[in-house]
Formats: structure tokens, C-alpha cells, sequence
């Protein structure tokens, strides 16, 4: 793992901004589906499990063009990025559970209360793909870039780091994009209980790339109710997708060399950086969540060739890539337990929760602790190697 340059910390001037969305439903380009639900405990729920054929990385199912993407119909889930073809993203809340959340015995871990919530068994259930209503994927939206490319600029909330940031309403970004935005709304929730999330997934093209921006909006009594356990904290808030397994060449601007949380940061200095995915992973006697980098303004993920993608913060989000899924960390004993699958994994986070140290200690702190509540974050996506020639990860041969 090599630091390329590295910059004082604190860097500023980036701001972020996000808006909510003033939809329809099911009228004017919108179309209503029945129950597509994705998810579930192990591969259905956390590889995007079997994903060339839920994903349509062989062909088949008929697909909506916009900009330099490609979605599924049925589902709106991006499926192509040029020629880079991806399996989601969508909404994830889950991480394989540290030491430190499982506390002393469970007696003061969070562990417990998450599991309780159902977060380690989320499924997700899309109501609603609203189309562009233009020419199909012909719209072009040109944001304001700042001068370290971390795509588009507005304001901050929160304390950076904290685990506790939300995006604004209203503002730039508010209104409708209209002819040149894909809309998909999903309720992403376990079975059988009261509580769930409103997870809203809007697409827009922004020059050679696709700006994505998810609102989560909880639904349900997450503070306990007098037959319901409260909970009071999700493991993380972003999005999760898997890409080509050569894509495992990784640079990126922001906090490193190593790990980084909200609460175990100190070490990090903001530069950029270059690694390998495997490098990227902590080698922690028993598996847990691990390899989080904090801060980052862009990263890229590319093959031996240098073909492949970049995400760009509003203007951070924390990276993490992997061989191996959330669960397959959750399930493993030994780190010679995991296996590598045959895509690299990425959860883009607007936050995770602090660690803490419950294990022989206090958990996370309050200003550590990342509350239910409703968050709004973007991230925007590129492709290398446009050609047809450098295409990754492409199976119709």
C-alpha cells in the first residue's frame, strides 16, 4: 500500500448537497411492479446473489438506457456502467459484527438489538421503477466540480466522521429532473416485524458518468414500543455492489494508508493512495468487519490494463472492497474460512456506527453512534476504458 501525496487534514471547502424527491406514482413514465424482492440472509441477500443471472450479466430482460448506464427494467438496477458490468448498488445496513459489538459476553454489545431490528436479514422490495420520460438516456446534467474532482459541491451537515451526517432538503438538487432522471423506490425491511426503511434510488447523467442519490427515510417505532425491542443504532448506512473480480487494483484520495472509523481515525492522513484489494483487508484473528477507508473523495478500481471505474463523494463516503461478502465475514471462524468469490464487493457508506470498545470496555460514544433517521448521500460513477475493446467483465462472448 503506497501514499502518492499526502495533504493536511481537514481539508476545506467541500460541500455537499442533497434534495428530496417530489414523485409520482406510477404515472407519466412510471411503472408499477408487483413484489421484486431481493435480499435475505447469505448470498441472496448480501452477494447480490447470483449475479449474472439476477443482474442480467448474460443477456436477456429488457433494459433502460440512461446516459452511459444500463438498469433492468423490472428492478432499475444498474447493470452496466459503459462496459463495466456491475451488480447493484442498493441500500445496505449491515456489517459483519466486531469484538466490539458483540461486547462482553453480549451483556453491553449492540449486537444483540440489531439482530433483534432484523438488520442481519433485510430484504428488499422494489415498488416502484419511474423511467426517464424524455428521449431515453439522452439527458445530460453538467454539475460544478471542485478542483480535486469529488464531483458535485453545496453544503455539509453534521460532524465529519461522527457516523451522525445527513444530507439537507431542499436546495439544489430539490427539485425533478424529469426527462433525464430514473426514479426507483424500494421498502428494504425483515420479515414479519415493524420496522423498515424507505430507500429511494435517483439516477440522473451527469457528463461521461451517472449520479446517484439514495434517501432513507425509517418507518416503524426503531425507538421500542411496549411488545418491541428498541433499537438505537445501524451498523452502517450506504450502499453495496460487486463488480468484475479483476478489477482489484485500487487508488483513491482520502484517509489512510490503513483502516479508519469514526471513532479510530487518528492515525489517517488524507492523501492518495494506492493498494490491492487484498491488501485493503485487516488481517484480524477472527473475521470481522474490517478494511473501512474514511473520508475518500474519489476512488478508483481498475484491472491490470488500467480499464475500469471511479466513484466521486458529495464530497466523502467511506470505501470498503472485498473478495467476500458482509456474511461470509459474519460466518467464518479463521480467516482461512473465506473464500473468494468470483466478484469484488464494495460498500460505499455515507457512515458506519463507531466500534467502540465493548469488548473491555464502553461502547461507542453518542457522538460515535449512528442513529436511525433520515439520511440523504450521492455518489457519482465513471467508467474507464470506453472502447468496446477495453470492456471489463464482459460475458456475452
Amino acid at each position: 500500500m503506497q501514499p502518492e501525496e499526502a495533504v493536511p487534514s481537514g481539508v476545506t471547502g467541500e460541500t455537499v448537497v442533497s434534495g428530496g424527491v417530489d414523485g409520482e406514482w406510477a404515472g407519466s413514465g412510471g411503472v408499477q411492479v408487483g413484489p421484486v424482492v431481493s435480499g435475505g440472509v447469505d448470498e441472496e441477500r448480501a452477494g447480490l446473489s447470483g449475479l449474472r443471472e439476477r443482474v442480467g450479466l448474460r443477456g436477456g430482460g429488457e433494459r433502460i438506457g440512461l446516459g452511459v448506464g444500463e438498469f433492468e427494467r423490472g428492478t432499475g438496477r444498474l447493470v452496466r456502467l459503459g462496459g463495466v458490468e456491475v451488480g447493484g448498488p442498493e441500500l445496505d445496513l449491515w456489517r459483519a459484527p466486531t469484538d466490539n459489538d458483540c461486547g462482553q459476553g453480549g451483556r453491553n454489545g449492540v449486537v444483540g438489538e440489531w439482530r433483534a431490528a432484523g438488520l442481519d436479514r433485510l430484504l428488499h422490495r422494489v415498488e416502484l421503477v419511474e423511467e426517464p420520460r424524455g428521449e431515453r438516456g439522452s439527458g445530460r446534467v453538467e454539475e460544478p466540480r471542485d478542483d480535486r474532482g469529488s464531483g458535485w459541491v453545496g453544503e455539509t451537515r453534521g460532524d465529519r466522521g461522527s457516523g451522525r451526517v445527513e444530507g439537507p432538503r431542499g436546495g439544489r438538487g430539490s427539485g425533478r429532473v424529469g426527462d433525464e432522471e430514473l426514479v426507483v423506490r424500494a421498502r428494504v425491511a425483515p420479515d414479519g416485524l415493524g420496522v423498515g426503511v424507505r430507500a429511494t434510488y435517483r439516477w440522473v447523467s451527469v457528463g461521461d458518468g451517472l449520479r446517484l442519490t439514495v434517501e432513507v427515510e425509517p418507518e416503524g417505532e426503531w425507538g421500542g414500543t411496549a411488545v418491541s425491542p428498541r433499537c438505537g443504532s445501524w451498523p452502517r448506512v450506504g450502499v453495496r455492489m460487486a463488480v468484475p473480480s479483476s478489477l482489484d487494483r485500487v487508488r483513491w484520495f482520502g484517509g489512510g494508508p490503513g483502516e479508519a472509523y469514526a471513532d479510530s481515525r487518528e492515525a489517517a492522513r488524507v492523501g492518495r493512495y494506492t493498494s490491492t484489494v487484498d491488501e485493503m483487508q485487516t488481517p484480524y484473528v477472527v473475521p470481522q468487519e474490517n478494511g473501512s477507508r474514511i473520508d475518500v473523495r474519489w476512488a478508483e478500481l481498475t484491472d491490470a490494463q488500467g480499464n475500469g471505474l471511479r466513484v466521486e463523494g458529495a464530497p466523502y463516503f467511506q470505501l470498503t472492497a472485498r473478495r467476500w461478502t458482509a456474511e461470509d465475514l459474519e460466518r467464518a471462524r479463521h480467516r482461512s474460512d473465506l473464500t473468494p468469490r468470483e466478484h469484488i464487493y464494495l460498500n460505499l457508506d455515507l457512515a458506519q456506527n463507531g466500534l467502540g470498545s465493548a469488548s473491555c470496555g464502553p461502547p461507542a460514544t453518542p457522538q460515535h453512534t449512528l442513529e436511525p433517521g433520515s439520511y440523504t448521500f450521492s455518489l457519482t460513477f465513471h467508467q474507464f476504458g470506453r472502447s468496446a475493446e477495453h470492456a471489463v467483465g464482459r460475458s456475452d462472448a
